[in-house]
């Protein structure tokens, strides 16, 4: 009798834990601000189609996901992910757009300081992930992590584009300068428009021996605009660049790298660096650095934020670059992407309304392929 009863307790608990998660669906600024805040560990916040207005922090206590409906549909302005005390769990940012204008009416324009923040009561966080989103318009930085001695177990930002971050404050793009990180990671993403360093990384005072970043398959552009940033900085751990095009940083100091002894390794490997301060980064003090390429990639539009790669370049060959650009050969139908040959290629605006192929700004490429496959990308024209 004491096993069954035992059995029935262990299954009802189970059942409790499984039912404190749920999926919630929100529509507005004020709802998606009320879920975040009053979430319960695993909860799924789901934004509909739409634009949503904060204006304001979102205090993030516990692990949960925040994501779109359908991607890239939901429009959210003025908000900041705030990480607020111990999150035993992960934490999920996913297929939204990001704006961090808070009042376009003043002079000067209001931005919200950070994409996120680890608060004075934070205490820690699992693996945090943001991934398939755009963001934009961030005054100080991407991610501020320099107030507590906190720990986090790894933050990746994915298969994202980010721009114009940076214009009010001098902040770096990453700041862990204080909370201790076991890994960082930048992957298949496009960055461009940033006025300060990629990443500052200084652990707790001891050091962050063990932490690794890593940035994998980015595309660069018009980056470190501040004559007094250093592009990377940190006290230890360490740090590598694979395939990644980095191109046009036109002033800053003298040091690319501010590391201290204990950044054990500085590794670069078939990077494209080209019109970077004269070829300042190239020169470096690596670790080791292989494989470079000191080109021109040719970028379509660079100045529209289009960074597609020519077809025959042999970075699509050697796939150094975000994959967006990279996998895509031109916007014409009958052209080929990725070897699989095109049927046609349709537009779409933000809330999913049908554009033409000359439309400017943030679209949604829908792709149909003669083998009935279909593949979305977000671009900007």
């Amino acid at each position: 009798m004491r096993k069954r009863f035992t059995i029935l307790a262990t299954m009802m608990l189970a059942g409790a834990l499984s039912i404190s998660a749920a999926d919630v669906n929100v529509t507005t600024g004020t709802e998606l601000k009320s879920a975040i805040e009053g979430a319960s560990s695993g909860d799924v916040i789901i934004l509909a189609d739409g634009d949503y207005s904060l204006s304001v922090d979102m205090k993030v206590k516990v692990p949960l996901t925040v994501k779109a409906a359908n991607p890239l549909k939901a429009n959210v302005a003025g908000g900041t992910f705030a990480l607020d005390g111990a999150i035993n769990g992960d934490v999920t940012i996913k297929d939204i757009n990001f704006d961090g204008t808070r009042d376009a009416t003043k002079d000067p324009i209001v931005f919200a300081a950070y994409f996120c923040d680890f608060i004075s009561s934070f205490a820690s966080v699992g693996n945090v992930l943001i991934e398939n989103c755009t963001m934009k318009a961030y005054g100080n930085c991407l991610l501020r992590a320099n107030r507590v001695e906190g720990t986090c177990t790894s933050f990746k930002v994915n298969n994202c584009i980010i721009y114009n971050i940076g214009s009010v404050a001098a902040y770096p793009f990453f700041q862990f300068t204080k909370t201790k990180i076991g890994r960082l990671e930048l992957t298949n993403s496009t960055i461009y428009d940033l006025k300060n360093e990629f990443f500052q990384m200084y652990g707790t005072a001891d050091g962050n021996d063990d932490g690794v970043v890593l940035f994998q398959n980015n595309t660069f552009y018009d980056i470190v605009k501040d004559e007094a940033r250093t592009p990377f900085g940190g006290k230890s751990g360490k740090f590598y660049m694979k395939n990644c095009i980095i191109v046009k940083s036109p002033v800053h100091g003298t040091k690319e790298f501010n590391f201290d002894a204990k950044v054990t390794v500085r590794e670069g490997v078939d990077n494209v660096i080209y019109d970077f301060a004269n070829g300042a980064l190239i020169t470096a003090p690596w670790s080791s650095i292989t494989g470079t390429l000191e080109i021109d990639p040719g970028f379509k539009n660079a100045a529209e934020g289009d960074f597609t790669i020519q077809a025959g370049s042999e970075l699509v060959t050697k796939q150094i670059g975000d994959p967006r650009w990279i996998n895509k050969v031109g916007n014409d139908t009958n052209t080929t992407v990725a070897d699989k040959s095109i049927l046609s290629v349709d537009y779409y605006d933000m809330l999913g309304k049908s554009v033409s192929k000359g439309a400017k700004g943030l679209l949604i490429e829908k792709t149909t392929y003669q083998d009935g496959s279909i593949s979305t990308q977000k671009i900007l024209k």
